[in-house]
């Protein structure tokens, strides 16, 4: 099914390629965060609002830095 989408839509597919690259740098940053740490927990709401799709990378990014404004970082 999927291929047949990505035939009619080859930019879908290139999309969806995209975002789990960016995904995945998400996740490599917070292998080298801290474990208890603002920065964390703030990786995770932008890892899990990225997961989610409700927001693209760039809002996922921007609630990043905002939970980190916050946070005094």
């Amino acid at each position: 099914m999927t291929n047949a989408i990505d035939s009619f839509n080859p930019d879908g597919k290139a999309q969806r390629d995209l975002e789990h690259t960016q995904l995945r740098r998400l996740q490599a940053v917070r292998r080298v965060a801290k474990w208890d740490s603002v920065e964390m927990r703030a990786i995770d709401v932008a890892i899990n609002v990225h997961i989610g799709a409700t927001f693209c990378f760039d809002d996922a990014i921007a609630k990043l830095h905002e939970a980190l404004a916050r946070a005094g970082k």
